[in-house]
């Protein structure tokens, strides 16, 4: 007689709980435990999907505020270096100016006046007055013409440059060279005395 794994199921194999030859098992056999039922699986299933959609959301959340806080700091950046760089007696009478930084990024500077009570300026004792021009002639070298003196004023300087998200605006209150001249209480250069 055969045994083991092909041999034909005997009488008693074939009897179920119940006494009944092929009754079904109705979960308390040992193959009922086997395996998952359907309703298990499903559920497993979702919990994962779900797990999955709130690792990949965190992933993208992560993702956008990297790139925000990157253009924000390269905004920083360029408004730094524009801060640093000297204003020149071009720009102050022009009242600023607009360019694209190297990274690409638009920007404006705006230079307006500063309302304070500032006081008449002191003749300068060591200003000399400009002699009479000696007469050109032989021996004398042709005398370059004198530039206006500068003087320095405080002006509003508005920073903006054009990020992803809107623009970055820094204010501050800064130096600025104007031509010598009578300065009113707003802090602007009048028509220059001569």
């Amino acid at each position: 007689m055969l045994r083991g794994r092909f041999a034909p199921p005997r009488h008693e194999d074939r009897v179920g709980l119940q006494g009944r030859p092929d009754a079904p098992d109705r979960g308390r056999g040992p193959r009922s435990r086997a395996g998952f039922t359907l309703v298990e699986a499903l559920t497993a299933l979702a919990i994962v999907a779900m797990l999955g959609l709130a690792v990949q959301r965190g992933v993208i959340q992560s993702r956008l505020g990297w790139l925000w806080i990157d253009d924000r700091v390269a905004a920083e950046r360029v408004a730094r270096s524009l801060l640093a760089r000297p204003v020149n007696l071009a720009q102050t009478q022009a009242g600023g100016w607009s360019g694209t930084a190297e990274d690409g990024r638009a920007f404006t500077v705006r230079l307006s006046p500063v309302t304070l009570p500032l006081p008449d300026p002191l003749p300068d004792p060591d200003a000399r007055t400009p002699a009479a021009p000696a007469p050109p002639g032989p021996g004398t070298a042709q005398q370059a013409p004198q530039e206006p003196p500068i003087r320095w004023v405080p002006r509003r300087q508005r920073i903006e440059v054009a990020s992803g998200r809107g623009s970055l605006t820094i204010e501050t209150i800064r130096l600025c060279p104007v031509e010598d001249g009578p300065v009113n209480r707003a802090g602007t250069p009048g028509p220059r005395s001569r």
